[in-house]
């Protein structure tokens, strides 16, 4: 393991469903403060509404009247607009005190494919994690996450609501020490938080993951071992019962398509990293 500065710049942060939300707003830029990131705040308009709404039977239902209008491309484009500015002032007011002033980009075109285009290897995708379907936005999400999950990049994953900004910051380990137990460590001494590590390795690794903390900062009687049967979504919410963490590190070669089930149950982001090409 080693102590050199993180590997990663930036934090880009999907504003389209976390702009408005100042809880996750805070906790995310939190975290970018740990990781030592600068963030980046990014609005997408997704195309396809618009493209929606040049069709001449297209209709949007008006809350609270329960009333439904014809979906006029001019009056979406002021709104968008309006959205976009809204979630730039939320993202400044809530980095103003973070040392490191926050960016901002708005586009327009497939959420996904944009956000994948605009991170490189030194950066972390944040985004949040889809609901239970219940409508387009939360179709939307999902391709959202499928697009991003199948990139070579490092995903944040938050949940819809955080519950916790304090707690152990756990780690999942399946083999020798690496970038993940190595960020988590960083993370856990930068905060003064306990480390938590949750191993499917064998007893070697997990000796040698222990010492390897120890090494880099973290006092002994701080770290918790919690051994796991496997390395399954399912073995790692068991192996946190009770845990009380803050945030959950992995690798993403053993994350998959969990990330969000993962976030959603826990109620804290999943640091999914990627290996180092």
């Amino acid at each position: 393991m080693t102590t050199q500065r993180s590997r990663y710049r930036r934090l880009l942060l999907d504003l389209r469903h976390t702009g408005g939300d100042p809880a996750t707003l805070a906790a995310v830029l939190g975290l970018a403060r740990l990781l030592e990131v600068d963030p980046h705040g990014i609005f997408i308009e997704d195309e396809d509404v618009f493209c929606l709404a040049g069709l001449p039977f297209a209709r949007e239902l008006c809350l609270p009247m329960g009333a439904w209008r014809a979906l006029d491309p001019v009056r979406l484009t002021d709104e968008m607009a309006a959205l976009a500015e809204q979630a730039r002032r939320a993202l400044e007011r809530a980095s103003a005190g973070l040392g490191r002033p926050a960016q901002f980009t708005r586009l327009r075109g497939d959420p996904g494919a944009l956000l994948a285009e605009q991170a490189s290897e030194a950066d972390i995708i944040a985004l949040v994690a889809s609901a239970a379907p219940a409508g387009l936005a939360d179709a939307a999400m999902r391709r959202l996450e499928e697009v991003v999950l199948g990139t070579a990049r490092t995903v944040l994953m938050l949940p819809p609501r955080v519950q916790r900004t304090r707690g152990p910051v756990a780690a999942v380990i399946s083999g020798a020490a690496a970038d993940e137990l190595d960020l988590a460590v960083r993370l856990a001494v930068t905060a003064g938080e306990p480390l938590m590590l949750l191993s499917a390795a064998g007893d070697q690794d997990t000796t040698e993951a222990v010492a390897a903390a120890e090494a880099s900062g973290m006092a002994a009687a701080r770290i918790v071992v919690r051994m796991l049967t496997a390395s399954t979504g399912e073995a790692i919410l068991a192996g946190l019962a009770g845990a009380g963490e803050r945030l959950l590190v992995l690798p993403r070669a053993r994350a998959g398509t969990r990330l969000s089930p993962l976030a959603a149950a826990r109620g804290v982001p999943v640091l999914a990293i990627e290996k180092r090409s």
